[in-house]
């Protein structure tokens, strides 16, 4: 299982926890005072379907962003942000390059309720993250400048 850490602006790491949702929930407190938090983890991941049994084989360049209107509750919605490149494992990459967002979105949403087995998989929920996703990919789509083989 990996660890996962966040960095505070300025260099301050705090970790291991156990998910990102823990780290997450630990740079919170930083976030809301308006510092940048980014959550890491210790072993490489595809960045869109979050399978850590694929293997990464493409890495996307795509620049740094940000988005708001992520968190289901507004309250709970400090923004999120990407920085640096997206991995991509195989059958990800092969969705992209054909063309198949819906494919994708479908994998990345069925691999999000393998992984989080605690969110309640109903369709309010199915319907909230695949909303998520869909936003978080098509600014990606929007964004990718380039791939090249990992």
């Amino acid at each position: 299982m990996p660890d996962f850490y966040f960095t505070v602006e300025g260099g301050q790491t705090h970790g291991p926890y156990s998910s990102s949702e823990a780290a997450r929930e630990a740079a919170k407190p930083f976030a809301e005072e308006g510092l940048h938090c980014t959550i890491h983890r210790t072993d490489p991941v595809c960045d869109f379907c979050s399978d850590p049994h694929e293997q990464i084989t493409n890495r996307y360049h795509v620049p740094d962003f940000g988005l708001a209107g992520m968190a289901t509750n507004p309250k709970d919605d400090v923004g999120w942000a990407s920085k640096g490149d997206w991995a991509a494992c195989e059958k990800c990459h092969r969705l992209i390059e054909a063309g198949d967002r819906d494919g994708l979105s479908r994998r990345s949403l069925e691999s999000f309720f393998k992984l989080h087995p605690e969110v309640p998989n109903t369709p309010r929920y199915r319907n909230e993250m695949a909303n998520a996703i869909g936003l978080l990919h098509v600014t990606v789509f929007e964004l990718i400048e380039g791939v090249e083989k990992h």
